[in-house]
This record gives structure tokens, C-alpha cells and sequence, in this order.
């Protein structure tokens, strides 16, 4: 039996791409770990939608502690911040990846079959280095994937988000994307 575990960044993303692949996989889990995501506050706001619809549709849902540049983390969680303020500057790809990477580890201790994630429904995200990142994550821990281009869905999905009130957020999530956000609104 295919089983899908679906990274999920938002509901906005959710929607369209919750419906798209229910055609495919009898059984869907969400699993939310957004580590880049900042501030807490922003993370707890989108967690609290994507969970509130798990709930009210019965959809399994894995949720991952957060951790982003918690002072009082752990001396694993610090070296993976260390890891990823050194890497970021790089690309976006190595979020991409060590996303992918935490959705892999845990779909093969959980026996799914495939993963995949609501990043590809985001225009605003580039499909070129989520499909590297995916492929590569997938080879390396011998599980499937699915890397539909969804994007053609993002308008509707988002009218659903505003037809039920739901948050939509104006940045990807990290800092980084905060502060650009900032940048382009007020200069």
C-alpha cells in the first residue's frame, strides 16, 4: 500500500496539494518540521491552521518541535543552527534539503513509501533546487518521491485560504525572507 508523508509549510500551500495527491495515496500523513522558520511566533501561527484542519478532516499529522535559534537548545539542535546560519547564505537549496532530509529519516522510521512536500505548489519557491534537493534526499535514504509541479494551483488554493480566513503568511519563513520582505514593502 502507497503511503504518502507530506512536509507541509503552510495551509495556503495545503489545500490544492492535500486534494492533488489524494487522488494517488490512500493514506497521506502531514508532517510539519519548519525549523527556518522565524520568529516563533510565525511558526506557532501557521502550525495552529495546518493543525486545526489535520483535526477537523482526520488527517494523521507528525509535528516536530521547534528549535530555531532556541538559546537553551540542546548541543545537537545548536550545531544543526550553526549549520544552517553557515549554509543559508549560500542558498536556499540547503534549507530545501535538510528539510527533505528530516521528512526522509522520518518516512523510513515510520514505513512510508513516498514523500513529497506543499513547497512545490509556491510560485514563490524555486522549483529548480526543490526538484535537486528532493532527488537527492530521496537517493540518498532509498525512498520515493513526488515532485508535481503544483504551481498551477497556488492561485486557487490561496482563494481558498481567504475564502475560510485562513493566515497567509507574506514570507517564506527564515529571516533571510523576512527581512527581504521588509525591504521590498518599505524602500
Amino acid at each position: 500500500m502507497n503511503q504518502l508523508l507530506l512536509h507541509v509549510c503552510c495551509l495556503p500551500c495545503l489545500y490544492k496539494t492535500y486534494e492533488h495527491y489524494k487522488l494517488r495515496f490512500e493514506n497521506i500523513t502531514l508532517y510539519y518540521n519548519n525549523w527556518n522558520i522565524f520568529p516563533k511566533t510565525e511558526y506557532d501561527k501557521r502550525l495552529n491552521f495546518v493543525a486545526k484542519f489535520a483535526k477537523n478532516n482526520n488527517i494523521p499529522i507528525i509535528i516536530n518541535d521547534y528549535y530555531y535559534l532556541d538559546d537553551s537548545a540542546e548541543n545537537e539542535k545548536t550545531e544543526l543552527i550553526n549549520m544552517w546560519t553557515q549554509v543559508f547564505q549560500k542558498t536556499c537549496n540547503k534549507c530545501y534539503y535538510h528539510r527533505f532530509n528530516f521528512l526522509a529519516v522520518e518516512a523510513k522510521r515510520k514505513n512510508f513509501t513516498h514523500i513529497a512536500s506543499t513547497l512545490f505548489i509556491s510560485p514563490y519557491q524555486d522549483n529548480k533546487l526543490l526538484n535537486e534537493a528532493i532527488l537527492m534526499v530521496a537517493n540518498e535514504h532509498h525512498i520515493q518521491f513526488c515532485n508535481d509541479d503544483l504551481r498551477h494551483l497556488f492561485k486557487e488554493s490561496l482563494n481558498i485560504a481567504r475564502k475560510n480566513h485562513i493566515y497567509i503568511q507574506n514570507y517564506c519563513g527564515c529571516k533571510a525572507s523576512m527581512r527581504k520582505t521588509a525591504q521590498e514593502y518599505f524602500f
